[in-house]
């Protein structure tokens, strides 16, 4: 039953998930529109949590998504941006800067994985905003810098605890 559950909360959230990506070459700004299935491969957060709880996720980054050419990146940093509010509009990573109820995560383990938290400070219905900042620095010029963003979002129910 609980894989049940697990596969529609899964096939759920891939259907709420909304798509935008930004490729960002120096000072210029390029809108780029992805497939979000294609770039977040799995997503882990409950629909329902508990006020004042800190709960944790999982997100599975497809890190091959943006490269053609890995042999021009130098070093590259991916980042995991959230915040939590009752709009469901999109949040843009250069939105974060002005935010202050947000939460930054690094890769860890330099797959794509991501393991990360939430706490919810209000009951009711709330939306878990996230941003996957992928910055590219090229081999050619170490100054050029590649950055690649995708935002997600997941509504969230949240109760008192009893």
């Amino acid at each position: 039953m609980n894989n049940i559950k697990y596969i529609l909360l899964t096939i759920t959230l891939l259907l709420l998930l909304l798509s935008c990506s930004e490729n960002r070459k120096g000072e210029k700004d390029k809108q780029v529109s992805q497939n979000k299935r294609d770039v977040i491969l799995s997503f882990e957060f409950p629909d329902t949590v508990k006020l004042n709880t800190r709960i944790k996720g999982k997100l599975k980054y497809n890190k091959n998504f943006f490269v053609s050419d890995t042999s021009k990146v130098s070093e590259r940093h991916t980042y995991l941006h959230l915040t939590v509010n009752q709009k469901p509009d999109t949040v843009l990573l250069k939105q974060f800067d002005k935010i202050s109820n947000r939460l930054a995560f690094q890769e860890s383990l330099k797959g794509g994985d991501f393991k990360f938290f939430s706490v919810f400070k209000e009951p009711g219905k709330h939306y878990l905003h996230g941003v996957i900042e992928d910055i590219f620095v090229l081999e050619d010029n170490n100054t050029e810098t590649e950055i690649k963003e995708v935002t997600f979002m997941k509504e969230v129910f949240v109760v008192k605890n009893k």
